[in-house]
């Protein structure tokens, strides 16, 4: 083994990261390092699951009082949403806490995100990455539907370690 002291083990490096096998693995462990700075992230946020009651959860204004990754709530506030609507307020924690949610509300009211949103917190609760496969399926009876979930998921989602992908046929 070459002396890392002067510097002589560094083209070793740069060999492995430069072969393709290794890249990805290097990759991958750069992902789950910096996983790592979050990860004592995610019980603090589930653990918060048990001092809210769904009825305080009905009240919030603000989309950060909500326990939610920071990635989520950065990705709410780079897509514009602050404030979540009737619908959100409503259905997002009982979704966060496991309960099934049936919800109708008019267009334009906000169920796409009162849908994501949990989705996302799922995913990233249970560390899902893009390299462990399909996470989520989401089914939907129209392509302009679809596609307008699929552009918020890319919105609201893009500070997460996930992939997305809308088929249409």
């Amino acid at each position: 083994m070459k002396n890392r002291k002067n510097g002589d083990g560094d083209d070793d490096i740069r060999d492995l990261k430069n072969n393709s096998r290794n890249r990805e693995i290097f990759n991958r462990f750069k992902q789950k390092k910096k996983g790592k700075k979050h990860r004592e992230n995610i019980e603090g946020v589930t653990s918060k699951y048990k001092t809210i009651t769904p009825e305080e959860a009905s009240y919030f204004r603000k989309f950060k009082q909500f326990p939610l990754s920071y990635a989520t709530i950065e990705g709410l506030n780079q897509a514009g949403f602050s404030e979540p609507t009737d619908i959100q307020r409503q259905s997002i924690f009982l979704s966060l806490i496991g309960n099934d949610v049936v919800g109708a509300a008019k267009t334009g009211s906000g169920k796409t995100i009162a849908l994501l949103v949990p989705v996302l917190e799922s995913l990233w609760r249970n560390r899902w990455t893009r390299e462990d496969g399909l996470g989520a399926l989401i089914i939907t009876p129209t392509r302009e539907l679809a596609c307008q979930i699929f552009q918020v998921l890319n919105q609201i989602g893009k500070n997460h370690d996930f992939s997305a992908g809308v088929l249409i046929g």
